[in-house]
């Protein structure tokens, strides 16, 4: 914990002295005990998630401000999402207009005003409008005409250039995203007649964002616990998290076959064996398997193994083991469980 807690640190230092603020993402870890740390550091402005059983976990948490980063298309999700407690102040991306007619009717229906973001896509080709796209005007005047429902700004996630190892090249394309954000803010602005917040980014453009306050915010995620993929950049993060893996078979030509596979760790990249001289070659259900240039394993030994990607781990579990001052504990990751957003 106290590596994460260092994290939790520097983050918070790297926006200091700033406008820009800091909404970490629930869907990184989806531990209460670690998002608890995570809002009280300063400069923080409440907290994003991906779905609505974790905005319920956030609410639970007395998170005040909760801002679901994804888009709603079915009536009982909405109706899920509204029926949270009132003190929560609610927001939700859309990207069509059909959802602001959908968001309309909930909210109109539990009288709750509910904050909506339009989403851009601004280079990942996931969700979002083109900034062309003619029912970006349409989606704007719904929401002004809904009387439940209030323009609040823009998400704009330029997830293409988060994890690009080339720092140059990552900050450039961050940068090309954020300036074509802003414009498209400032367009909404206008429509609006008043100030929009951007919110967007992640751990791997945190610092380009804190430097040039291109977002009013930072959905940061992986920085708490860190993980491989990551960890190539040089961000000022360290690991947090680690899976104790045993060695099966420990073999004379330097193969070492390990307890845990792709039930264990995420499997869209490779761990890094944290044991000097040892290389992680693959995954399969159950098995990591390893090389090793001299005899540093013996079957039967023990090694940290950090994920390639937070996320899917955490996922993969109902509890990690916490090491703080010499005693350790398990933390529950509840938001496991939760029901996909729409």
């Amino acid at each position: 914990m106290a590596a994460a807690e260092r994290n939790i640190d520097r983050m918070a230092r790297l926006v200091a002295g700033t406008e820009v603020r800091l909404r970490p993402h629930y869907k990184a870890h989806k531990c209460p005990e670690l998002m608890r740390r995570q809002l009280a550091a300063p400069g923080t402005a409440g907290a994003a998630c991906q779905t609505v059983a974790e905005a319920a976990e956030l609410a639970a948490l007395g998170c005040a401000d909760v801002l679901l980063t994804n888009q709603l298309a079915d009536p009982r999700r909405v109706a899920e999402l509204l029926a949270l407690p009132p003190e929560v102040d609610l927001g939700v991306l859309v990207d069509r207009p059909e959802q602001v007619d959908l968001l309309g009717a909930g909210a109109a229906a539990a009288r709750r005003r509910v904050r909506v973001f339009v989403e851009l896509d601004v280079g990942l080709r996931r969700g979002g409008f083109d900034a062309a796209d003619p029912d970006v005007a349409v989606a704007v005047g719904a929401i002004e005409e809904q009387p439940w429902l209030e323009l609040a700004g823009v998400q704009a996630y330029e997830g293409h250039a988060v994890l690009e190892p080339d720092v140059e090249l990552r900050h450039r394309r961050a940068a090309d995203a954020h300036a074509l954000a802003g414009r498209f803010r400032d367009r909404l602005a206008r429509l609006a007649g008043r100030p929009l917040v951007l919110t967007g980014g992640g751990t791997g453009t945190a610092d380009l964002i804190a430097a040039t306050g291109a977002l009013d915010e930072i959905q940061c995620g992986s920085y708490v616990l860190m993980d491989a993929a990551y960890g190539r950049l040089g961000l000022p993060f360290e690991a947090a998290l680690f899976c104790v893996a045993t060695a099966l078979s420990a073999h004379p030509d330097g193969r070492v076959v390990l307890d845990a596979g792709m039930k264990s760790l995420s499997g869209d990249g490779l761990p890094r064996a944290l044991t000097p001289g040892v290389r992680v070659l693959g995954l399969s259900d159950e098995h990591t398997r390893a090389r090793q240039a001299a005899t540093v394993l013996r079957t039967g030994d023990r090694l940290l193994l950090q994920p390639w990607h937070v996320d899917p781990t955490m996922n993969l579990h109902d509890a990690v083991v916490v090491v703080e001052d010499g005693r350790t504990h398990t933390a529950p990751i509840r938001g496991r469980h939760a029901v996909r957003a729409g």
